[in-house]
């Protein structure tokens, strides 16, 4: 049927090319046969460039692109798409997407007959290979608030590692995750932090000054900002440190006053969250200590 209502169904300007091929609809060309309609037997298969199709639409076109998608309006531009041969300035072997030109070095994006894919290259040696000309050349994950943005790598079958932030989750902090642990953190503003049991980073730093009172803390296990760390000055240079994560097998590093060494000292642990620090000569000195 070209251009005619053969059933009687209102179709106006409309082909249908091929034996046994059908169309339904106004303003609408269809090419080949469907399948059970209109007597056929075999969906029909479609053929450009080529004498033999072998699916349904079949595209061949040596040395140039084989689509040309394209929007003539404001903002419009092309979008040149072929599966490239040597015959192409990129070199052959890969499906290229190419903006505004038919120089295929150019291509925004390739997929090469290996399986990798180039992102501002022509030439990816990786499964994700990216490539910026201005010097910045980034990948964003973004995902709506209160979902986690993650990028993912396994080997195998073991857990997988994942590196991934939440806006509403610890803080919004970079978490580097084994499985569902959480092994390392990165808060905003760069504090590091780890699981209390493991070992690697401080997990404390306090400034006590002779009194008790602490001048200086860091906890990697509490919120930015705050510390959780108490100390208690008992008398006869003996401070009692409370810490609200298990400290009794960690390493100490303790050195009094300006690191002038002007008297011994020594940690004691109490329990399980709780040290004791003394000095030797009795009295009380402003004293730094590290947890490991």
């Amino acid at each position: 049927m070209i251009g005619l209502d053969s059933l009687g169904n209102n179709v106006t300007n409309a082909a249908a090319i091929g034996a046994n091929s059908f169309a339904n609809k106004s303003n609408a060309l269809v090419l080949g046969s469907i399948n059970g309609l209109n007597g056929a037997t075999a969906d029909g298969l479609v053929g450009i460039g080529t004498p033999s199709p072998a699916m349904r639409l079949h595209v061949v076109q040596n040395g140039d692109y084989q689509l040309r998608l394209q929007s003539q309006s404001a903002g419009g531009g092309y979008w040149n798409i072929g599966q490239t041969d040597n015959l192409f300035n990129s070199g052959g072997g890969k499906l290229a997407f190419v903006p505004d030109s038919t120089d295929s070095n150019t291509a925004a994006v390739v997929f090469s007959n290996s399986g990798n894919v180039g992102v501002g290259t022509t030439a990816p040696t990786q499964r994700l290979h990216i490539n910026s000309a201005t010097g910045n050349a980034a990948a964003l994950v973004q995902t709506p608030s209160s979902s986690f943005a993650q990028y993912q790598l396994k080997s195998g079958s073991s857990n997988a590692w994942t590196l991934g932030t939440q806006s509403d989750f610890s803080n919004g902090a970079l978490l580097l995750r084994n499985g569902a642990t959480d092994e390392v953190k990165i808060q905003t503003d760069g504090t590091i932090s780890q699981l209390p049991a493991a070992n690697g980073l401080v997990k404390a730093m306090l400034l006590v000054n002779a009194d008790g009172s602490i001048n200086l803390c860091y906890n990697s296990q509490a919120a930015p900002g705050t510390c959780g760390v108490t100390a208690n000055y008992t008398g006869v240079g003996t401070y009692d440190i409370t810490f609200p994560f298990q400290v009794n097998v960690r390493f100490f590093s303790l050195t009094v006053g300006d690191f002038n060494g002007a008297t011994s000292t020594g940690v004691l642990t109490l329990n399980q969250t709780q040290v004791r620090v003394g000095m030797n000569d009795g009295g009380p000195h402003r004293f730094y200590l590290m947890v490991f």
